[in-house]
């Protein structure tokens, strides 16, 4: 159900996250990928 997330938050979670950082952190992906991948 991490596509969900990833989809779903994750677009929201990098979208007020990149006017905060303005391309600081990039996306806060990172963070979402690594509870993909741990699952």
């Amino acid at each position: 159900g991490y596509k969900i997330i990833g989809s779903h938050s994750g677009v929201k979670l990098c979208r007020w996250t990149k006017s905060q950082l303005r391309g600081r952190g990039g996306c806060y992906k990172h963070s979402f990928y690594g509870i993909e991948s741990h699952r």
